[in-house]
């Protein structure tokens, strides 16, 4: 871990500012979600980047991981295609009147 030379106090409300030279280089704007993380007597922040909800796996959506995600992505559609059909299909079939009939064809 680098050390940058910057302290910072604590305000009454639990809040430290980030210097703007350290959000110009780290490229943290105004409203940017920060994830926090403790290690030991430490505690870090991260950019937070959510998880691919298509892959269902933690992999990030990063800018350089993000071909990657959709390509994992892609395969896993048709999987959850079928899933969906056939949960639509049993409850097509419990239930009764015009809607099931319009729902039903291809």
């Amino acid at each position: 871990m680098k050390s940058t030379g910057i302290v910072r106090k604590v305000d009454e409300l639990g809040r430290i500012v980030l210097p703007i030279e350290l959000r110009r280089t780290l490229d943290i704007n105004e409203k940017d979600p920060l994830e926090i993380f403790v290690d030991g007597g430490s505690i870090i922040l991260k950019r937070y980047e959510p998880a691919c909800i298509f892959a269902m796996t933690q992999e990030t959506l990063s800018t350089t991981r993000a071909a990657t995600s959709v390509r994992t992505a892609s395969r896993s559609l048709p999987n959850a295609r079928n899933k969906f059909r056939s949960l639509l299909h049993k409850v097509l079939a419990r239930a009764s009147g015009p809607i099931s009939s319009l729902l039903s064809k291809k």
